[in-house]
């Protein structure tokens, strides 16, 4: 009778030592990554179907469509943009992205239609956000930049 006893403790002991790390173990495979990948896609989400967000060896590229067909595009070096003046203006339902340093000229605007290029301060983008996915798409933006920006950077925690 006493070795089942010692039995049931033992296993009892084992399940609280394997359990801990049976969770650890699971709860990291479904961790979400957030890569460029992820992070596009989380963006792209945000902006609606006439906008797609993209990175070219390097550059962020917004491009603008107006019935399917590409109508603009806006390139930006990820160094360039100030990551202090990313903002949503609700009046005007307009996400922004800043020059650093009074640059007038750090995005490159490509306006098919009129077959005009010119520079301008800011990146900006045309859409309704509540508040918090408007800080979401903020953090996924930072976030964007210093994938672009940092060697190895990582970090996994949501965007909202």
């Amino acid at each position: 009778m006493k070795q089942v006893k010692n039995k049931g403790h033992f296993m009892a002991a084992w399940l609280v030592t394997l359990l801990p790390f049976l969770f650890c173990m699971i709860s990291d495979t479904h961790a979400q990554k957030l890569g460029f990948d992820e992070t596009l896609s989380y963006i792209n989400s945000k902006l609606g179907g006439s906008i797609k967000v993209t990175v070219d060896r390097g550059i962020v590229v917004s491009s603008y469509f107006e019935n399917g067909k590409l109508y603009r595009d806006d390139h930006m070096n990820p160094r360039d943009i100030d990551t202090n003046k990313i903002f949503y203006d609700a009046a005007e339902n307009l996400f922004c992205l800043n020059c650093q340093g009074g640059k007038n000229k750090c995005v490159d605007r490509n306006i098919y239609v009129n077959k005009i290029s010119r520079g301008y301060s800011r990146m900006s983008f045309m859409v309704t956000l509540n508040g918090k996915s408007a800080a979401g798409l903020r953090k996924a933006f930072i976030h964007l930049i210093k994938l672009c920006t940092q060697h190895n950077y990582k970090n996994n925690e949501p965007f909202e």
